[in-house]
């Protein structure tokens, strides 16, 4: 299934895999949970989340500690080759550039 996220204007849609698993929206600085559901979040979701309990928010580990890991290289290549629009001046960026600037 592929999302749009209304923050950002991806030329084409995304893969749900890349969504945060809490915010919703594509990951901004991702982590990937290192038990077995392997969702990505974004650093600062997952860090507010781990302040109140250090749980997988998707509990794939049950009462275990939340263990936080990188993406693998095929998931930074597929972030990275994404192509956004910008609303002001209508140039393209890439996920890596964050902005037209």
């Amino acid at each position: 299934m592929k999302a749009s996220p209304s923050e950002y204007n991806c030329v084409a849609g995304v893969d749900d895999h890349f969504l945060c698993a809490i915010c919703l929206s594509l990951v901004k600085d991702p982590v990937k949970c290192g038990g077995a559901c392997e969702s990505l979040f974004c650093r600062s979701c997952i860090d507010s989340w781990c302040k109140s309990k250090n749980l997988c928010p998707k509990k794939c580990e049950g009462e275990k500690d939340f263990k936080m890991i990188s993406l693998v290289k095929f998931e930074k290549n597929t972030l990275n080759s994404l192509k956004f629009k910008c609303d002001k001046c209508g140039s393209t960026y890439t996920f890596e550039q964050k902005s037209c600037r």
